[in-house]
């Protein structure tokens, strides 16, 4: 007597979410829906994970009909910049990046974002600088004092 046998694919589950962030920041990977199981390489049992580290990551899930499948993903974290700051005459002068925003005394300088900003005022200053990752990083404080009129 013949016997059927049918053979069932193995799910294929899809990570979704973002896999690189900055440093202290974190991210939240969905495997997706319709599974009875899931068992992330970080010992989570649900559908999502919440990461904070680089590294590589599993996500094992079984289907209504029993069959396991399996997938991987890389998590990227990157650095913030730390940004320092130089004087040279009478300017400030940033560490390179995308964008830029000085303070003194703790406020923002309306229209200070560029990688130079010109001083006329003593003061504590710093400067807040974006790469391009979207990761930030502030400068510790420079301060400049003015002898009679000049810095």
């Amino acid at each position: 007597m013949p016997i059927n046998v049918t053979v069932l694919p193995r799910p294929v589950p899809v990570i979704l979410g973002v896999t690189e962030f900055c440093e202290g920041d974190s991210t939240v990977l969905d495997a997706g829906s319709g599974y009875v199981s899931y068992l992330w390489s970080t010992g989570g049992n649900t559908r999502r994970v919440t990461l904070t580290q680089a590294g590589s990551y599993r996500i094992t899930v079984i289907d209504t009909n029993g069959c396991s499948g399996e997938a991987d993903v890389v998590v990227l974290v990157h650095p913030n910049p730390v940004p320092t700051i130089t004087v040279q005459g009478t300017e400030l002068i940033s560490t390179p990046a995308v964008s830029y925003r000085w303070q003194r005394n703790g406020v923002d300088i309306p229209g200070a974002t560029a990688a130079r900003y010109t001083v006329s005022d003593s003061g504590l200053y710093r400067v807040t600088i974006t790469d391009s990752f979207g990761c930030s990083g502030v400068s510790q404080p420079f301060f400049l004092h003015s002898r009679a009129g000049k810095l």
